[in-house]
């Protein structure tokens, strides 16, 4: 009777066995499996970073490309301020000149007015 739990017992030990290397293979292949998943994530993460570092310097060029316009476009506005002073100028300087236009034909019209009265008074003294 010994003998036959003492075989019974190895067969139980050799088919524990057996489960123990099978849970040991099962436990190996899913940590090699999380050992590729953790991989295969740390290379996600790095390409992630890549495109954040990448996201941040394209950022930073159209930053510099707005404040480059930005001055331009005040260098442009500075340029019509002085236009507008320049058209301002000429505006005044035609209505002077229009004024003066104005009181030259009035200087005309007088002349001419007198020189009829002279015409007239002349032809009065010819004998």
């Amino acid at each position: 009777m010994v003998a036959e739990e003492v075989r019974k017992l190895a067969e139980q030990s050799a088919l524990s066995s057996t489960e123990i290397k099978q849970l040991i293979q099962d436990v190996d292949a899913q940590s090699s499996n999380a050992l590729q998943a953790m991989n295969l994530g740390n290379q996600k993460v790095a390409q992630g970073s890549n495109i954040v570092t990448d996201v941040g310097i394209r950022f930073e060029e159209i930053i510099n490309i707005v404040r480059e316009l930005n001055g331009k476009v005040q260098n442009i506005a500075a340029s019509v301020q002085e236009v507008n002073a320049g058209i301002e100028n000429v505006a005044a300087s035609t209505e002077e000149q229009t004024a003066s236009m104005q009181e030259i034909s009035a200087s005309v019209s007088t002349l001419s007015e007198m020189s009829t009265e002279l015409e007239k008074l002349v032809g009065k003294f010819k004998v």
